[in-house]
């Protein structure tokens, strides 16, 4: 894949992850798991979601509306 495409697919999975529903479980997860799910989800990319979450871009807080 491309490497904007994999990009867009980390951006993807991460804002995935937020959400409540079938494929990702009925509970939200929290800022930890999320991230534990992305660094396996990614493992190639390993590097790169580490600097997204050291950038502060990725967050493992939680915001609820």
């Amino acid at each position: 894949i491309p490497w904007y495409g994999r990009i867009l697919s980390i951006a993807d999975t991460f804002d995935a992850l937020h959400r409540v529903n079938d494929k990702h479980g009925p509970e939200t997860l929290t800022g930890e798991q999320i991230k534990e799910k992305m660094l396996i989800f990614h493992k190639d990319q390993k590097n790169l979601v580490e600097g997204l979450y050291k950038a502060e871009i990725f967050t493992t807080k939680i915001f609820v509306n």
